[in-house]
């Protein structure tokens, strides 16, 4: 993870240009998505939000798509449609969804979900489109984000590693176990590297095998239980 401190020149330059968007002087960073198994760049404070809040670490999503064009239309019937810019989310089950960010919401913390019709190569489809308003990923921030972060980054510290072993030791121990802390989760696997072990563990937390309560920072004593 790099802030914009340490992303700059020309390097800042040419993650800008993998983006559909421009950053002035917002944030940028760099982080490892454990979802599409690469470096993602992020633009700006509430992207950042978006992405570790609504993507990342929720386990139903499967994939997104940054800065995605599609026509879509509000209406149930007609050729109404408009070309807009959202991030697709691509749902464990197949389903695909839209999102936008609205930056200047600070009044309520519900996300809007609408439905909506949209066209895909030579057909239109039915999805819908969730509006996340800034107040939501506001509350977000100060009440999980450095748990979030610190495990997406315990993910990023073991990526490449083939965690075969690894993850099929938490797995024989979660349905063993059926919940504890991460403490004891760990004093339960014959695992050599510890590195290696949260790593698993944590690879299991995003991918929703385990669940946690992301409001206290994420540690030996964070609590969890299997869904």
């Amino acid at each position: 993870m790099k802030s914009t401190k340490a992303v700059k020149g020309h390097l800042r330059n040419r993650l800008i240009r993998t983006r559909k968007k421009t950053a002035g002087q917002a944030n940028i960073w760099l982080f490892y998505s454990f979802k599409l198994n690469l470096d993602v760049p992020i633009i700006g404070d509430l992207e950042m939000l978006h992405w570790v809040s609504e993507l990342e670490t929720q386990p139903q999503v499967r994939r997104f798509t940054m800065d995605f064009q599609v026509e879509i239309s509000l209406q149930e019937t007609g050729e109404s449609f408009e070309e807009v810019t959202v991030i697709r989310v691509e749902s464990v089950d197949g389903s695909i969804e839209f999102q936008q960010v609205d930056s200047k919401q600070y009044d309520s913390c519900e996300k809007v979900s609408v439905p909506v019709r949209y066209k895909v190569e030579n057909r239109i489809e039915k999805s819908r489109l969730v509006i996340v308003p800034a107040a939501h990923l506001q509350a977000f921030s100060k009440l999980s984000l450095s748990f979030w972060l610190k495990v997406i980054a315990f993910v990023s510290q073991v990526r490449g590693y083939d965690l075969s072993y690894e993850m099929g030791q938490v797995g024989i121990s979660i349905s063993i176990c059926r919940g504890g802390t991460i403490g004891s989760l760990l004093e339960s696997m014959s695992i050599a590297d510890s590195a290696l072990a949260v790593g698993a563990i944590c690879r299991c937390v995003l991918q929703g095998n385990i669940i946690v309560d992301g409001q206290e920072s994420f540690g030996l004593n964070t609590q969890w239980k299997t869904p």
